[in-house]
């Protein structure tokens, strides 16, 4: 997963394979300027294919009986070629996105669907990737190691040529968004959780990552201009925060996957974090009230209801505070896109405890709270338009609305955002939005699909995702993984649960999803679902679960036909052990417990009981107990 276009069942393993070794060379035709990306790419290669975990099914299992069956009755010195080559080659390159040996993350940016194509040629001893960028390259690398599987019984890496003698793969994805929403504010996720999410959406060909950072429930975004924003209004100053060092290791880690970095500073709604550190301002307009009744919630409190409260939209010192903060903003992230959210005002919290803004809306909003919403959002695209720096909004598709007399609107279109430049993304997030794709294709904006992928949503499993119709016109999709209910425990199951499905509808051709999502073909789709899972977890370590029944196999560390010669295979095999050991967290605490009690004395430790005295201790305790329940 995906599925590219001319390769419709990468989980089939054939009995024709190459053997991947520690021998197997790269070479590279690519410049310079991007070696250290692709050191990276190739290190990142090594490590996923020379991982010795293997996958079965049902299925598999009578398959590979078969294939056992075949290769007894074959010449016993009948023997799989050696791949000596891979070979990245960037042809035709018209665009320079490296920097100082990185991607740059502002030119990568400026990519788009061709700059993702790739070529793939498995011949007899080498295998040669083709792109008109390294980002090509990139997606191409992953391919490869989808077809590349450890055989237990043989001890090697082999690699499927699918049956064929020679294999050529030609591969483009189908939409140029392709994203990740992560709310980082309601639940705070380290660095290297951010970072193993990034991974994943790698070997998924996911290229966008939006960071929703900043919430109501808090705000861990530290600005340089205003740095009790986070040092108040976070869960917890400095640990629960992203300092701009932070921030840049993400986005460049990022980017030299392939994959770029959009934040979302979402107004002016969900900013009751805004208000903590500078209160003094009034930034913000409480409603308690609204804030305590929760209306609507299962379980009404203070932590969901604190999203009805709303920036002060007639307060100057709101607009000033905001241009300063966006240009904190845009020095942190350098991607022409900034989402500045626009999505779930609530009117009544405007209008409950602030006369001010009651009598504005009766008497220059006609009534409609959208009016002053409309107002707001002019101010503040004007403030966006000013910037040096200069960057395309994204919105939520509620601005969409503002204007409309057919929805909330007025007739006049005196709440009309008439400011929206061209080429505004809305995120179409409201399923029961109409015509959002028309309305804003009249308007030169893009949409990016999301109604149909709410990674939170229990009711909505992988199979719904990969049924989702997706119009042509589309700028493309987007998962959304909202954090109320995840942390960094479960956040990767609720994330990579779903959106490989998600990943392989926004890359693969309509035709190709649209057989692999038919009634003859969804247990087949369903089984390579399964096997890119257990990939997940045992190549990058991320704590995903299955899908159905099958086996998953631990990850060896253990060594293959070759010893470990050099720096680059010690990295790889030290990268291995850092995947297994993060695998292994969650039951680390009860083996040191139970290492406590079992570990004999060793030189340089202190261990006042013998064992033996601890075993009759525990007897004693034992039959005594026994014997108080008997008397009872």
């Amino acid at each position: 997963m995906p599925i590219p276009s001319n390769l419709p069942n990468l989980d089939h393993l054939s009995p024709k394979h190459l053997i991947l070794s520690k021998s197997t060379q790269f070479t590279s035709n690519i410049d310079t300027k991007c070696q250290s990306a692709i050191d990276s790419a190739i290190l990142r290669f090594k490590r996923r294919a020379f991982t010795q975990g293997f996958y079965h099914t049902l299925s598999s299992l009578q398959k590979q009986q078969d294939q056992q069956d075949q290769q007894d009755q074959q010449d016993e010195t009948t023997i799989d070629p050696l791949l000596d080559q891979i070979i990245l080659t960037v042809t035709h390159s018209t665009k320079d996105i490296c920097r100082n040996g990185n991607i740059d993350a502002e030119l990568l940016s400026t990519l788009n669907i061709q700059d993702e194509t790739y070529q793939i040629a498995i011949h007899s001893s080498f295998v040669e990737i083709s792109a008109t960028s390294i980002v090509g390259i990139l997606r191409g690398l992953v391919t490869v190691t989808q077809l590349i599987a450890w055989n237990p019984n043989k001890k090697q890496h082999l690699l499927s040529t699918c049956g064929d003698d020679t294999l050529i793969i030609e591969d483009q994805p189908r939409f140029a968004w392709r994203g990740l929403m992560l709310d980082t504010s309601r639940h705070y996720y380290s660095k290297q959780s951010i970072v193993n999410i990034i991974n994943g959406m790698e070997m998924i060909k996911i290229n966008i990552f939006h960071w929703h950072i900043v919430d109501a429930q808090s705000f861990p975004y530290v600005s340089k201009t205003y740095p009790l924003l986070a040092k108040k209004g976070s869960y917890q100053y400095p640990e629960a925060t992203y300092d701009s060092a932070t921030i840049q290791e993400i986005i460049q880690h990022a980017a030299n996957n392939g994959i770029r970095v959009i934040p979302e500073f979402d107004l002016p709604s969900h900013a009751a974090s805004w208000g903590r550190g500078y209160p003094e301002l009034e930034l913000t307009v409480m409603c308690p009230e609204l804030i305590k009744d929760d209306s609507g919630a299962k379980v009404p409190m203070q932590e969901h209801g604190i999203d009805r409260v709303s920036l002060n939209p007639l307060n100057n010192q709101t607009y000033l505070f905001i241009s300063n903060l966006l240009n904190d903003v845009l020095d942190s992230f350098p991607d022409t896109y900034i989402h500045i959210g626009g999505d779930e005002v609530n009117t009544e919290c405007w209008k409950q405890k602030n006369r001010k803004i009651k009598n504005w809306i009766d008497q220059k909003g006609n009534g409609h709270g959208s009016n002053l919403q409309a107002y707001f959002e002019r101010r503040l695209l004007n403030i966006l338009a000013t910037k040096p720096l200069k960057r395309i909004p994204i919105v939520w598709d509620e601005v969409l609305d503002l204007g409309d007399s057919h929805l909330h609107g007025n007739k006049d279109g005196s709440d009309e955002i008439n400011n929206l430049p061209s080429g505004t993304v809305i995120q179409w997030w409201r399923s029961w939005s109409n015509n959002v794709i028309e309305r804003a294709t009249a308007r030169s904006f893009k949409v990016v699909q999301s109604h149909s992928y709410y990674l939170d949503h229990l009711d909505t499993d992988w199979v719904n995702m990969y049924h989702a119709v997706l119009n042509d016109q589309l700028l493309g999709g987007e998962a959304c993984s909202w954090s109320e209910h995840v942390s960094s425990i479960n956040v990767e199951h609720q994330i990579f649960s779903k959106l490989p499905a998600v990943a392989e509808k926004l890359w693969s051709t309509a035709i190709d999803t649209t057989i692999a999502g038919s009634k003859i073909e969804i247990g087949q789709t369903a089984r390579r679902m399964g096997r890119l899972l257990c990939f997940l977890k045992q190549r990058d370590g991320i704590m995903v679960g299955p899908e159905y029944p099958d086996y998953c196999s631990d990850v060896s560390v253990g060594e293959t036909e070759d010893t470990d010669t050099d720096e680059e295979n010690k990295e790889v095999k030290s990268a291995k052990m850092l995947l297994r050991s993060q695998q292994q967290q969650q039951v680390q605490p009860r083996r040191q417990l139970l290492s406590v009690l079992s570990s004999d004395s060793t030189e340089g430790s202190y261990s006042p009981v013998p064992k033996v005295v601890i075993v009759i201790v525990m007897l004693f305790i034992y039959v005594a107990f026994a014997k108080k329940i008997c008397i009872r």
